[in-house]
């Protein structure tokens, strides 16, 4: 059944944004004030994702995936800055 395909597969990628985040989580060094603020972020929408998982509350996935679109655009750049480029 396509459908049931879709939703084991969406499951997954759910799950798997969840495990990213706390692996972030995790790797945060909580001595800094910044850690802890990303902590808190990342916790938040990693609490996001869980309702969509559990209530399928699917208007959170729009919010959470601004979020991991801003992050990554913001990782991008601040890998560009430390190999001696701009960030533009």
């Amino acid at each position: 059944m396509v459908i049931q395909k879709d939703y084991q597969i969406s499951n997954e990628l759910l799950h798997k944004g969840r495990s990213i985040l706390f692996e972030l989580m995790s790797t945060l060094d909580m001595k800094y004030e910044i850690s802890k603020d990303l902590y808190a972020l990342y916790e938040f929408y990693a609490k996001c994702i869980a309702e969509v998982i559990i209530n399928h509350e699917i208007d959170m996935l729009d919010e959470v995936i601004d979020f991991a679109k801003g992050m990554f655009e913001t990782w991008k750049q601040a890998l560009q800055i430390v190999k001696g480029g701009s960030a533009e």
